[in-house]
């Protein structure tokens, strides 16, 4: 019943910026959480955390973008769009308790979130002050998956045909090359 922090927040950068132990001309993506770094490689994802390194395949991820009202007790980012006030201090019907000399008028800003999970245990929710960039960066994510998807699917295809070509290969051979039983 009225304004109140219930998130910890940290202020986190994406930048383009591949693992130290990959050399590739792909674009990945880096963001660095409290105790963990993210690396966004175009086939999967790579987490360095207090216990080492894991990896997420695109397969196994679901990403979601949505937004969030967040109210601000600090300053207000400069991208934020604010969509309201409230009070620190609220009665039940939404105007300021004047029990509270100090009772401050709040804005309220719509970010966005970007939700990274998978059934193996990775669950990192981002918030961005800016939802025009959470869904910018969310589309760039899921056509990094799509690529990589098709990808995929054109390396069994191109090993089913070449499976293909060496069995009827090995059928077609001139008989002084086939196998002596």
């Amino acid at each position: 019943a009225g304004a109140s922090e219930s998130v910890g927040r940290k202020i986190v950068k994406f930048q383009k910026k591949k693992p130290y132990f990959l050399k590739t001309d792909a674009t990945c993506y880096h963001i660095k959480l409290l105790r963990d770094n993210v690396f966004i490689l175009p086939d999967r994802l790579i987490i360095k955390g207090k216990k080492g390194w894991g990896a997420v395949d695109y397969s196994e991820l679901h990403l979601g973008v949505g937004n969030v009202i967040f109210i601000e007790s600090g300053g207000v980012p400069k991208d934020a769009q604010i969509v309201g006030h409230t009070w620190q201090y609220v009665n039940k019907n939404g105007t300021a308790d004047k029990r509270f000399k100090n009772n401050r008028q709040l804005p309220k800003c719509n970010y966005g979130s970007i939700e990274f999970k998978s059934d193996t245990g990775l669950d990192i929710i981002l918030y961005v002050s800016n939802i025009g960039n959470a869904q910018q960066f969310s589309s760039i994510v899921k056509v990094m998956i799509e690529e990589a998807q098709q990808a995929r699917l054109a390396a069994v295809q191109e090993s089913a045909i070449m499976q293909d070509e060496y069995s009827s290969y090995v059928e077609n051979e001139p008989e002084d090359y086939q196998e002596i039983n």
